[in-house]
């Protein structure tokens, strides 16, 4: 009996002994830092949904304080607690800060975003409009995403084309004509009786008598040049200006939230450097949708119908062209005894008395040719004009 009472006590003592090493692991835990099998369900698996999901969820204090002090109290690590989600995005239609409110309809986005009419049928929308002088830059898109269009609006700018300088030949061509008729005096000065003869270009006359008696003076009848002209050059394009728009525009794409009701949208409100108001847009011209009621029409800022073209240039009559031709009177009848011996004066377009104390008797005017003079240039107006092209429609509220 003693030997047996024996063995059975050293079985409880390594009874025991087993136990207590069973307990010490399930209170020391696993190596993963999770907790025990009682430190697990409260520390671990508690910890971790409560602080963990709804830390996550929410980034409060609560996950922290319901996971680690539910896991450290059982033996468990605990899980961590969230971050904190950074507040309302409002404009991506999602409830980032879990209050139950979207965008617009969070007051965390009051003055940030705003509710406005859904973009019409066959409109594109909604966008930011942002104008500026042809001068001055204008503002990036959001995000520093590429613009749904950039270009020109307001009045088209189109300089006139820089053509070279007009000028003209010397004339040439026409001839030298006179008139028919003339008229003798029978004093010296052209101022007593007179009477007229008929005469032709370079051939003698016979003056009529005046009083029964020979003239002594007369008026030839005068000389004038017809025909002549000049030969025009210059007046073609040498620099065509680049047109330009008043202003430059510029369409930004932005995302619509939620959080807006009766079938309306939360959109951001412009940002500095935009026109203050949501705007649509449409390719082409068009007019504004209902609602949408200040249009701005862009165009394609490089391409035109530019039909400009220079207007040459032509070249007004000669002045100062005369008649290199002369005349001569005769004591004689017949062109004989001519007066003044050396050579004969100079024919002249508006002659006037050629007065004498002897008396004259014949005379001969050869008309000559033209000489000299030159012609005026004058520019002519260019023609054509530069048209816009790739309308597009830009309608805000």
């Amino acid at each position: 009996m003693k030997g047996s009472s024996a063995v059975w006590g050293w079985l409880l003592v390594l009874g025991a002994a087993a136990c207590s090493l069973s307990n010490l692991d399930d209170l020391r835990g696993t190596p993963d830092g999770t907790g025990g099998a009682a430190g697990k369900p409260t520390g671990g698996a508690a910890g971790k949904a409560t602080g963990g999901a709804a830390g996550t969820a929410t980034g409060g204090a609560a996950g922290k304080a319901a996971g680690g002090a539910a896991g450290a109290a059982t033996g468990g690590a605990g899980g961590s607690g969230g971050s904190g989600g950074g507040g309302e995005q409002c404009n991506n239609g999602v409830d980032d800060d879990q209050n139950q409110l979207t965008d617009c309809a969070d007051p965390a986005c009051a003055g940030v975003t705003q509710c406005v009419l859904p973009t019409p049928q066959n409109w594109s929308g909604p966008v930011w409009l942002a104008l500026a002088s042809s001068n001055d830059a204008l503002p990036s898109c959001p995000g520093g995403g590429p613009a749904a269009i950039d270009g020109g609006a307001g009045a088209l700018d189109a300089p006139q084309l820089t053509c070279t300088a007009c000028l003209c030949g010397n004339p040439s061509g026409g001839s030298c004509t006179m008139g028919s008729t003339g008229t003798v005096y029978a004093g010296g000065s052209c101022g007593s009786s007179s009477a007229s003869f008929s005469i032709q270009p370079a051939k003698c006359v016979d003056f009529p008598f005046v009083n029964g008696g020979a003239p002594k003076s007369f008026v030839y009848p005068g000389v004038s040049v017809s025909g002549s002209s000049c030969t025009s050059s210059g007046g073609a394009e040498s620099a065509r200006p680049e047109p330009s728009y008043a202003q430059r525009a510029r369409v930004c794409a932005v995302t619509a939230g939620g959080g807006c009701v009766g079938g309306t949208s939360c959109v951001q409100t412009p940002a500095s450097g935009f026109e203050t108001a949501v705007c649509v847009y449409r390719s082409g011209d068009f007019a504004c949708p209902s609602g949408y009621g200040k249009k701005t029409t862009i165009y394609d800022a490089k391409t035109f119908v530019d039909t400009r073209t220079c207007g040459g240039c032509s070249c007004a009559a000669p002045v100062g062209r005369t008649c290199d031709g002369w005349y001569r009177p005769y004591y004689d009848k017949g062109c004989v005894n001519p007066w003044g011996g050396g050579t004969p004066p100079k024919v002249e377009a508006n002659p006037g008395c050629f007065p004498g104390t002897t008396a004259y008797q014949s005379l001969v005017v050869n008309p000559g040719s033209p000489t000299g003079g030159s012609c005026p240039p004058a520019t002519l107006p260019q023609t054509g004009s530069v048209a816009p092209v790739g309308p597009t429609t830009v309608c805000c509220l």
